[in-house]
């Protein structure tokens, strides 16, 4: 079934609620679209959005899973089951869902953001410059690389590219 033009609203409003960082209004707003219409995929995500902000990373994910099961073939629900994932602790997890789904959507430069940033939280900082690369591929890579300059989730990965350059001495040949 099809959102009406005053369940469009209410997705409106309770993004717009969630934007000034007022849970509780977007909570009440996404109340008010009925209990049929609740499983549609823009309802489920703004859904996820606000168990995200509310810090609920179960439902969270619960939501995402009823996106992946609405529209398997859209990344959003798989990036948000990952991020819920990743908040649980279980960023394992959110890198082996996000690696599968990279060969089925290998033009979405946020898998591969994502993908880096996962790994980067894993220690796996050769794997996170591969998928930052990739990912700056992908994207615009003037915007990838400013959010990822400014992603505090990848400061470890600049840390360890700073260690590495610095090991290398100019005067050194290649191969010693």
């Amino acid at each position: 079934m099809q959102l009406g033009q005053s369940e469009t609203w209410s997705l409106r409003a309770a993004q717009g609620w969630l934007g000034l960082g007022c849970i509780r209004e977007a909570k009440a707003e996404i109340r008010t679209v009925p209990r049929h219409l609740r499983t549609d995929p823009g309802v489920l995500a703004v859904r996820s959005e606000i168990y995200a902000a509310a810090g609920k990373w179960r439902l969270a994910g619960r939501a995402a899973r009823m996106i992946i099961t609405a529209q398997p073939n859209e990344p959003s629900g798989y990036l948000r089951a990952a991020n819920a994932l990743h908040h649980l602790k279980h960023t394992d997890a959110a890198v082996d869902i996000l690696r599968c789904v990279a060969k089925h959507f290998p033009d979405e430069f946020l898998i591969a953001y994502r993908l880096a940033c996962y790994c980067c939280h894993l220690g796996n900082f050769r794997e996170s410059w591969l998928w930052l690369k990739r990912a700056m591929k992908i994207g615009d890579k003037p915007k990838v690389e400013l959010m990822a300059t400014a992603d505090p989730e990848l400061q470890p990965l600049w840390k360890y590219r700073s260690k590495r350059a610095r090991r290398r001495s100019p005067y050194q040949r290649p191969g010693r």
